[in-house]
């Protein structure tokens, strides 16, 4: 499984779980940037600034643009989400305007885009899904990611290399007790507390399930691949990143169960998000060169890990939070 060395790598959003498994994973030695997103005239100004240094760095080497800024979820509020699509649009007009200033002197490029399969494809039928099926968004979240994608596509049309990457349900130990975001951190933070964990959606619901840096190898792959094509086209792939397997929410409770060897309290919730989310999201990932399979790690494996790193959190919150039966 091979890494993009060759290729410098912008990872905007290298602070957040799968930004920065991305930034680890490639060649991301240009500085990471904070975005403020509440102001709006200092948010185009950092992105600017950045954007032009990063390309009087690559000089004739192959680069790579990978945006994977945002927060935003199936229950986050639609002026958030409008927010994140409009910053998408800010960074894509003023950065393909840069790259058409630049047409004569700068190295191939690719533009690649971070987005969540699960949102693009929940009102889709028959799963598993491939990259070829048709998105059918049903909530502002799904909506929002799939109008970024198509912003995405039209700004950099013809200026450079375009991907779009829709990740599964991403996981890992780096996601923030505070967030409590994702199902898997939830799951082991209820089990470290035994704080009850509420779950809105029943529990035969499928979902596919990547550890973030399993989900950063095959995206490095993949842009391993469009950087160093004999014959790079200036057109758009899509691929999905997943593991390629499905797992029941009662099964991933039985998991963790058998992980942290205590019963997690689980208390069964109505809440209008459930309306928004599919019931089976399985997934056919897209495999880079050299890749046999996911690659991903066994989950039982990702969720002792996360465990651990909840854990480890929760004792250095001290008295904040206390870890229940250690």
């Amino acid at each position: 499984m091979r890494q993009p060395s060759a290729v410098r790598t912008w990872t905007i959003g290298a602070g957040g779980l799968v930004g920065q498994a991305i930034a680890h994973s490639t060649r991301s030695d240009f500085s990471t940037i904070t975005i403020p997103w509440s102001d709006a005239h200092a948010r185009q100004e950092v992105l600017t600034v950045a954007a032009d240094a990063f390309l009087n760095t690559v000089g004739d080497e192959p680069w790579c643009v990978v945006w994977a800024a945002g927060s935003g979820t199936v229950g986050t509020d639609q002026r958030k989400l409008e927010l994140e699509t409009q910053t998408v649009r800010e960074f894509a007009d003023m950065f393909s305007t840069l790259l058409s200033k630049r047409s004569t002197q700068r190295a191939p490029g690719l533009c690649a885009l971070v987005s969540s399969a699960g949102g693009v494809y929940a009102g889709t039928p028959n799963p598993p899904y491939s990259s070829v099926s048709d998105p059918h968004p049903i909530s502002d979240y799904g909506r929002a990611k799939l109008a970024q994608e198509q912003i995405w596509t039209e700004r950099f049309e013809g200026l450079s290399q375009t991907l779009i990457t829709r990740l599964s349900n991403v996981y890992g130990e780096a996601q923030r007790i505070e967030k409590r975001q994702g199902l898997i951190s939830q799951l082991a933070y209820s089990a470290a507390t035994r704080q009850p964990l509420h779950i809105y959606v029943p529990l035969d619901t499928v979902r596919d399930y990547i550890h973030t840096d399993d989900a950063a190898r095959l995206i490095t792959g993949h842009i391993a691949d469009r950087c160093r094509s004999r014959t790079p086209t200036l057109n758009t792939e899509t691929v999905i990143v997943a593991s390629g397997e499905g797992t029941s929410i009662a099964t991933l409770m039985s998991m963790m169960t058998n992980v942290c060897h205590r019963k997690i309290p689980i208390a069964a919730a109505a809440n209008d998000d459930a309306m928004r989310q599919a019931h089976d999201s399985r997934f056919i990932p897209d495999l880079p060169s050299g890749f046999t399979n996911s690659g991903a790690r066994p989950l039982p494996v990702g969720l002792q890990q996360v465990y651990q790193g909840i854990v480890s959190q929760l004792q250095e919150h001290g008295a904040a939070t206390r870890v229940v039966g250690q």
